[in-house]
């Protein structure tokens, strides 16, 4: 990087990268930098084992029990895309939270069809009412959507006492961590979430193109893709 640029946009994207990131990138391509699941050799058996051992890591990081509920993506839209139109159905109801990224409005917009939608209630600092989000609660509603912190203004949700509202609603609670994760603790436990999105080239510091999804136990999402093996379960 050249001495007269200082770099601001990480929410955006991290840049640079740690040296470790260059070095494993490169390790990882030169040795073992083949498909993976499409046929038995050592170098497939190798390159599976180092996935394998970064989703238990990962898993490990957002206090997720069961590795296998996490998939990989290429980015956090695409995580999004998935949990939402692969988890909503025919006269769903959503509530929605402040300042959501394109990200989750644009699929929704696409949704309008068959979905419905409300916008939560937010005080004058960006933060969700709690309040409202119970009284907004109808008998169709399924799931709740909130970004933990927001790109727009850096408020960071109460995640936990939003996770205990829709734990005891029964409701999907949704959440994009794409500004928060690496930079603020996270635990899918404590905070009772049903499915998270994440993408892997902001405070987790990775190379572009990765990101991925927590898909909890209560949670069956269709298919809205078919044959990219990376997202499977299994």
């Amino acid at each position: 990087m050249k001495d007269d640029i200082i770099y601001l946009d990480n929410a955006s994207t991290s840049f640079p990268k740690p040296e470790t990131v260059y070095s494993e990138t490169d390790t990882f391509l030169r040795k073992w930098g083949v498909n993976i699941g499409r046929g038995e050799n050592r170098l497939e058996y190798e390159a599976a084992s180092r996935v394998l051992e970064s989703r238990r890591k990962i898993a490990r990081f957002f206090g997720i029990k069961d590795y296998r509920r996490l998939v990989f993506t290429c980015n956090a839209t695409l995580a999004l895309n998935l949990a939402l139109k692969g988890g909503l159905k025919e006269s769903d109801h959503i509530l929605v939270g402040p300042m959501q990224h394109n990200s989750v409005m644009r699929p929704l917009h696409a949704l309008t069809e068959t979905v419905s939608t409300g916008e939560l209630r937010y005080d004058g600092d960006g933060l969700l009412d709690l309040n409202s989000l119970e009284e907004q609660i109808t008998p169709q509603t399924k799931m709740v959507v909130i970004n933990h912190a927001s790109n727009v203004n850096g408020v960071i949700q109460p995640l936990r006492a939003i996770g205990r509202i829709c734990r005891e609603k029964d409701l999907i609670l949704l959440v994009d961590a794409s500004q928060s994760s690496g930079s603020i603790p996270l635990d899918v436990e404590e905070c009772n979430i049903d499915l998270l999105a994440f993408t892997g080239h902001k405070g987790l510091l990775g190379p572009l193109g990765v990101g991925g999804l927590y898909v909890g136990e209560r949670i069956l999402l269709n298919p809205i893709i078919e044959g990219v093996q990376a997202l499977l379960l299994n």
